[in-house]
């Protein structure tokens, strides 16, 4: 019997290995992703047009839409007029000299964009290997040269990035993964820490169309059929929990999905500024309160490093917040109904520096 029938023939062998691999271990470094990274270095890639589009990188699967070589670009899964809401925040962030992180990498178009806008130091992570060969295809073809750090599932983030934290971030773009995890809150928990006080995150998430704080499950695939789908927040709800965070929302754009689902949906992307406990306390003593005496806050965050993260002088060029009260009454004000240009969308062209 060959592996792929063992595995489907038992679920129990296929969980194993799954489980295996999103745990982060010196193994795996080395006996994936050091390998990978000498046969990028010493077997090369195709140098010609020709030999490029004849070659596997142009056959595989790809999440992005990336140009490897002039007119030789890959299939991602997007339409060319759906906007990428996050890249588009991303160009009002002064990035020369900063450090960045981003979550959930994928092939690596965030991470190359924030290495051409002059971050002086940037970490690519993602939950396992499956996409870190074209990381490195992207990274050659593109130029740039960023960090890789394999971080497993979203728990305790900022602890799992061992050495590649070291002084925290300047900026996190932390896009598409609050609804693919069974509880957002320890998500955002797990990443805090890694953020200096003044930096930026980029938070974006699908989101349902509801004036409460909730968020609605995705119970018999109802908004998603998609198998790692789990919470739609609202963006009250979204709102709150960055605030208890002390992310301060200061800019947003929304993506209104079409109307196919039980409830209006859509994506929404939003800048925040890291602030002081006392800033978000004031007007919320339950959540000061919570901060201080939860055993599920102390937990998730993580045990408080001795010494503070350095502080961040990122700056953020558009018009900012803090975002008044009522913001998410007004999504719409921000939306972005189909992306103008390569820019705004999941294409990434040679010459695009956003």
């Amino acid at each position: 019997m060959t592996l792929r029938n063992r595995l489907s023939a038992d679920p129990r062998i296929k969980h194993n290995v799954v489980y295996q691999l999103l745990q982060p271990s010196l193994w795996q470094r080395l006996a994936v992703q050091a390998p990978s990274y000498l046969r990028s270095r010493l077997a090369g890639y195709p140098q010609t047009r020709e030999a490029l589009a004849a070659s596997e990188w142009m056959r595989q699967w790809w999440y992005y839409s990336i140009e490897l070589m002039e007119d030789c670009v890959t299939e991602g899964i997007y339409p060319a007029e759906t906007p990428f809401l996050p890249r588009m925040l991303l160009a009002n962030a002064e990035l020369e000299g900063m450090e960045c992180l981003d979550v959930g990498s994928m092939e690596g178009v965030i991470p190359t964009l924030m290495s051409r806008k002059g971050a002086r130091r940037v970490v690519a992570t993602d939950a396992i290997y499956h996409c870190y060969r074209k990381l490195l295809a992207v990274q050659h073809y593109h130029h740039v040269r960023f960090a890789f750090r394999q971080i497993g599932t979203l728990h305790h983030v900022a602890r799992k990035l061992g050495a590649d934290l070291g002084k925290g971030f300047d900026l996190i773009n932390l896009s598409g993964l609050l609804y693919h995890v069974y509880s957002p809150f320890h998500v955002l928990a797990g990443v805090r820490p890694a953020l200096r006080e003044g930096g930026l995150m980029i938070v974006s998430t699908n989101i349902v169309e509801d004036p409460g704080c909730i968020m609605e499950f995705n119970a018999h695939g109802r908004f998603q059929e998609e198998a790692n789908t789990f919470w739609y927040l609202s963006a009250p709800m979204l709102d709150y929990m960055l605030r208890y965070f002390c992310l301060e929302p200061i800019d947003w754009h929304y993506y209104r999905h079409p109307a196919e689902t039980p409830r209006r949906t859509g994506g929404l992307s939003i800048v925040c500024r890291a602030v002081e406990d006392a800033g978000m306390a004031r007007d919320d003593p339950w959540a000061l309160a919570s901060r201080d005496k939860s055993w599920e806050y102390i937990t998730a965050m993580g045990p408080p490093a001795l010494g503070r993260l350095p502080g961040s002088t990122i700056r953020y060029t558009a018009p900012q917040g803090p975002l008044p009260a009522d913001w998410t009454d007004r999504l719409l004000e921000r939306q972005v109904e189909r992306a103008q240009g390569n820019a705004q969308s999941h294409t990434l062209r040679l010459t695009d520096d956003d």
